[in-house]
């Protein structure tokens, strides 16, 4: 990603998600590769997906909904799998209910002195534990580590500035109907940009394509 190179493109309908997307661009991948996204890149499902294949995200989470402004996350709750019980910050514990993945506090919370912190439902907190909860819990806790911060945040630029080239000049919208005539103009435009971008960062001819150490810059044609 440091190159600002594209290697895969890819078109398809305006109501999918990024998360639906990524895998297909991803497919030719080994095991082992690192796997940079942002939130919107952050679905359980998708994180699933590269743990079966062997790769490792390094994608930034969803920001947790708090139920009161400044009150208690999911993260102040202490998810058993093993067990399928759910411990709130009062160390009451309820148990997950198999089939809808939910533990309820219920008349629990009704004495409970932080409940002003936790919820405002009149039967109490409920916790709806997602499928993959246990990457998605992971997730949270890596990305709050030096390592995650170092390749996140210096590899990022570069990739936010290679979007910027793809979608400049009104390149965001669609200039043809069909999804296959679309394929083909988004792949001439990514096989343009990377051109250019090849062209900066020293192409070359001296008897063979080379690319020199130093970054020249070429005005756009």
């Amino acid at each position: 990603p440091e190159t600002g190179l594209i290697t895969a493109c890819d078109v398809g309908p305006g109501n999918t998600g990024d998360t639906d997307a990524a895998p297909g661009l991803i497919e030719d991948e080994p095991a082992g590769t690192e796997i940079l996204g942002d939130t919107g890149y952050s679905s359980g499902e998708l994180r699933d997906h590269l743990e079966r294949r062997g790769m490792v995200p390094v994608i930034k989470p969803q920001p947790l909904a708090r139920a009161i402004p400044g009150g208690f996350t999911l993260d102040d709750f202490n998810v058993d799998l093993e067990a399928m019980t759910v411990t709130c910050p009062e160390q009451i514990t309820v148990a997950i209910s198999p089939k809808a993945r939910t533990a309820r506090f219920g008349t629990a919370c009704d004495s409970c002195p932080v409940r002003q912190q936790c919820t405002t439902a009149k039967n109490g907190r409920t916790i709806k534990v997602h499928p993959h909860h246990r990457l998605l819990a992971a997730a949270r806790v890596f990305a709050q580590t030096e390592e995650f911060d170092d390749t996140y945040r210096s590899l990022r630029p570069m990739i936010e500035r290679t979007i910027a080239w793809l979608v400049a000049n009104n390149s965001r919208r669609l200039r043809y109907r069909g999804v296959e005539r679309n394929q083909l103009g988004w792949s001439h435009r990514c096989a343009a940009v990377n051109l250019k971008r090849i062209l900066n960062l020293g192409l070359d001819y001296d008897g063979g394509w080379t690319i020199t150490p130093a970054i020249k810059a070429i005005p756009a044609a």
